[in-house]
């Protein structure tokens, strides 16, 4: 799915507005697909490709530049 996310703490994070709890052993893979702990990411309103597991709870995400992120959104429509 694609979304906007907000970083707030350890294992919350916020996307589309939502909180949204991290899943146990989620991974967070940085806009050079290497993974980095979710307390790492800064900054507000960033453009990610994230998937869910059984209990929607977040399970891995990608974040993503503003080329792929204005990509994907342009092949949504």
């Amino acid at each position: 799915k694609l979304g906007v996310m907000n970083p707030e703490s350890y294992q919350q994070i916020f996307i589309d507005g939502k909180r949204r709890p991290l899943s146990v052993g989620s991974k967070v893979f940085d806009e050079n697909n290497m993974i980095i702990p979710a307390t790492y990411i800064l900054g507000k309103d960033i453009a990610v490709l994230y998937t869910e597991n059984e209990q929607n709870e977040i399970h891995k995400v990608w974040l993503l530049t503003k080329e792929e992120a204005a990509q994907l959104k342009s092949q949504k429509k």
